[in-house]
């Protein structure tokens, strides 16, 4: 059985584009991080670009407000989000992989890919995705310097991207954002029941990798 390191959480990989439907209107509400969930709220990674921090709290409101949103995993993920965004810890920036991902959860901030700078559209799945690895991460702490097995691995993976394609599926139908190549193969996966397979197969090769290269 094969295990990595505790690092970035995320294996979503950049993918057709789609195009931005726009955002809900921005309401204010009191930020609150679940206990467990986020480490540290210290300095944003890098310097901001115009306008993002109002980009992702519009964003996050279109989570909050989607059927999804009402959840309670995506009431978790609201919460979660906007504790994260009011200590500037959500930013667009580089994501580190071949192809790069378009998020990253480090432990402590998120990170969405920027070439989704200005689109609501993926940045919103993004948040979902990347959050969902929070709260999951929360809910299965790692001992010190305890390496996260594969099979830990996938159930992580699996919570973010079963969360990550309830979202886009009402920013689809309901918010008429394009489709996405990737996340419609990843629903295809799902309704043929072979998405958990499919994710548990792909973490054991990237363990399988990652041992033979060190």
């Amino acid at each position: 059985m094969g295990d990595r390191r505790p690092g970035p959480d995320c294996s979503s990989e950049l993918g057709a584009d789609f195009i931005d439907a726009g955002t809900t209107c921005l309401s204010q509400s009191k930020a609150s991080v679940p206990t467990g969930a986020a480490e540290s709220l210290a300095a944003p990674k890098q310097e901001r670009l115009p306008g993002e921090k109002a980009m992702f709290a519009e964003d996050i409101d279109t989570i909050a407000k989607s059927p999804f949103g009402l959840t309670k995993d995506g009431r978790e993920i609201v919460s979660l989000l906007r504790g994260l965004q009011k200590s500037d810890k959500i930013v667009y920036g580089p994501t580190h992989g071949d192809p790069p991902p378009r998020g990253e959860w480090d432990g402590t901030s998120i990170t969405v890919h920027q070439d989704f700078y200005t689109n609501g559209c993926k940045t919103t799945v993004e948040l979902v995705h990347e959050a969902s690895h929070a709260i999951w991460r929360g809910r299965h702490r790692l001992g010190k310097d305890k390496p996260e097995s594969a099979e830990k691995g996938a159930e992580n993976e699996y919570y973010a991207v079963k969360n990550q394609l309830a979202i886009y599926k009402w920013l689809r139908d309901v918010r008429h954002c394009a489709s996405d190549a990737e996340l419609e193969r990843r629903l295809e996966q799902e309704e043929g029941d072979t998405l958990k397979s499919a994710i548990e197969e792909r973490e054991r090769t990237s363990r399988e990798v990652q041992r033979q290269e060190r």
